[in-house]
């Protein structure tokens, strides 16, 4: 039976009294983030980061479907991916075709926000658990006035039913903290051949 150990974070309201509870990025992550330069952002800003990437971390270990859906623009390109085995005997007419590949292959997917909402009720549904762990991560801001913030983060992502790792993008608006959105979110499981990850420079907006 799979276990996991996560640091929680409380956060509290005025009266003292706790509004929030998410579980911690890490503090490779976190430092990352507050590291930045002033040019970056402000400190309540980088909170801003912080909370929004802990609470979408939060979300999937809680199956909150109603946040996910809030947080996710009517418009959003949303890349899925998944680990996939290829026939382990091809037939002899095709077996050039496979090349250099491994056992393992990827699917993508692009869906649309009701599609990928869809989605991600029936694995909430089929899936005993499911936890997503964050590590290393780089976090960039447009060369604009607003607040666009691209992140590229490594994750694992389990469940009782399907697990993989790879390198998460999330193009994350902050224009209005109390209402980010995102608008691009795709997955690959590895860096591309020169060692980059889908980043902002790769869409336009």
């Amino acid at each position: 039976r799979s276990r996991f150990v996560e640091n929680v974070v409380f956060d509290f309201n005025a009266e003292d009294k706790i509004s929030n509870v998410s579980f911690s990025l890490g503090s490779v992550a976190v430092n990352d983030i507050l590291g930045k330069p002033d040019a970056f952002g402000s400190d309540e800003e980088k909170y801003f980061l912080i909370r929004f990437m802990e609470n979408y971390k939060t979300a999937f270990a809680l199956k909150r479907i109603d946040y996910l859906d809030a947080i996710f623009d009517e418009n959003a390109l949303i890349i899925v991916g998944n680990v996939v085995k290829r026939a382990a005997e091809p037939l002899e007419n095709v077996a050039g075709m496979y090349g250099n590949l491994t056992t393992e292959e990827v699917e993508y997917i692009r869906l649309s926000k009701s599609e990928y909402m869809q989605r991600l009720r029936r694995n909430f549904s089929r899936n005993e658990f499911i936890n997503i762990h964050f590590e290393d991560n780089q976090v960039r801001r447009t060369q604009r006035d607003d607040k666009i913030y691209g992140i590229q983060i490594s994750q694992h992502y389990y469940s009782s039913s399907y697990a993989d790792k790879g390198y998460l993008f999330l193009m994350i608006d902050l224009n209005d903290s109390l209402n980010p959105k995102i608008y691009v979110r795709t997955w690959q499981p590895e860096k591309n051949p020169d060692g980059s990850i889908y980043g902002l420079e790769d869409f336009r907006f």
